[in-house]
């Protein structure tokens, strides 16, 4: 587990080829949710380390329901002339990925998983043992073969979602420590941005009721942050605000924005200014007002 940019791909491959180079046997499946750029990558990955690799083909959900036999014949046709294959996830519908796994599992196919935050996500909001029912079947599978999860708790379901329900702690508690890793080191961090994303980490805890969850369990989910690069980039304020910001309109966030805009004036800004604002789920659309803001004071400058 651990947030995007912290290399979590980049280990599930270096695993992958580890495992093909250890054994001419061994065999691996790949599912990811990343798109054709991700595959493209994957696949040149392994070309560079002389792996051969298949992408599968598939038209959607209703050809893994209706054909699942021929996908598993296919998976398995394809492991005779190459050493990965790889797929997206069937659709949203985790019984069928868990059905695979079982099927597999007398195989010398290896099971590697890649992004799952968002099926988990789904999990907790459709059926309410989707996700537990998968994790039994990877701690069944793992007793034979290799089974490896990447995900982002953060990124999909987060605060919103029922933090305290064993759906999707389960992934957690239910899974041997030593078997479970949390990255917090994003290799894309500036210094700056690390500070931003503690700041807004230690707002989420705080204001949160994560009662009857550990605080080991607050720290997988939420990853504490870590500098990748200690490269420091521009100067980043940061303001918390204790109030809704549809109450006002929106009128606290642009009197802070005014505020510091007057102090960047200040200073002569004898460099190119670059604004960015992070919101969340903000109602009220304040970019007008900035806008105005931004556009009177370049009219007081130049």
């Amino acid at each position: 587990n651990g947030p995007a940019g912290s290399g979590k791909t980049i280990i599930l491959l270096a695993k992958i080829i580890q495992l093909v180079k250890a054994n001419d046997q061994n065999r691996i499946m790949l599912f990811t949710a990343g798109g054709f750029t991700t595959k493209q990558r994957i696949r040149d990955t392994l070309h560079k380390a002389d792996i051969s690799s298949e992408e599968m083909q598939y038209t959607g959900i209703r050809d893994w329901i209706s054909n699942t036999e021929t996908i598993i014949q296919k998976i398995k046709d394809s492991t005779q002339k190459n050493k990965v294959v790889i797929s997206s996830f069937p659709g949203v519908m985790t019984d069928i990925l868990t059905d695979i796994l079982g099927r597999l599992s007398s195989s010398n196919i290896h099971m590697f998983i890649d992004d799952y935050q968002l099926k988990l996500h789904w999990d907790v909001s459709i059926t309410a043992d989707g996700a537990d029912a998968l994790l039994r079947r990877c701690n069944e599978t793992s007793a034979t073969n290799l089974v490896w999860i990447t995900c982002d708790l953060t990124q999909n379901g987060g605060y919103d979602i029922r933090l305290e329900d064993k759906i999707v702690l389960s992934f957690i508690r239910d899974m041997p420590s030593a078997n479970l890793v949390t990255l917090s080191l994003n290799l894309r961090n500036t210094c700056d941005i690390t500070s931003t994303l503690s700041t807004i980490r230690e707002q989420m805890v705080l204001r949160h009721n994560f009662s009857g969850m550990e605080a080991a369990h607050i720290d997988i989910v939420f990853p504490v942050p870590k500098s990748g690069h200690f490269i420091h980039g521009p100067r980043t304020v940061v303001h918390v605000i204790d109030k809704r910001v549809e109450d006002d309109g929106g009128g606290l966030v642009v009197d802070v924005f005014n505020k510091e805009l007057d102090k960047l004036c200040d200073t002569g800004m004898s460099r190119p200014l670059n604004i960015g604002i992070v919101d969340s789920n903000i109602r009220v659309n304040i970019r007008f007002q900035i806008n105005k803001t931004i556009e009177e004071t370049i009219s007081c400058i130049w």
